[in-house]
């Protein structure tokens, strides 16, 4: 369930009111919103105070950095980094001697 920023907006002050997800799913039928939705809201707002992503909570960088580049040049000489791209990919025969 997608909530745009002004349902954010009401269901925030709502939730404030003591609203329950059954009751605001009751009033507003034409949002066709679901009560597992709004219980997911009140969860994150009573947990952070915001409905903003929780720090952390995005998908980890890739590991693949300047400085682990050169760490792998030193260990293995003959490997050869092409780009600093991790989705690209490379043929085999680039790595061996």
């Amino acid at each position: 369930m997608v909530f745009s920023d002004e349902d954010k907006i009401l269901i925030k002050s709502l939730y404030l009111k003591e609203y329950t997800a059954q009751k605001l799913t009751d009033e507003f039928p034409e949002k066709s919103w679901t009560k597992h939705g709004v219980n997911k809201l009140f969860r994150k707002l009573r947990d952070t105070g915001t409905f903003d992503r929780r720090a952390g909570s995005n998908r980890p960088r890739s590991a693949r950095t300047e400085e682990n580049a050169k760490l792998l040049l030193q260990k293995f000489p003959r490997m050869q980094v092409l780009t600093n791209n991790p989705g690209q990919r490379r043929p085999m025969n680039t790595c061996l001697p």
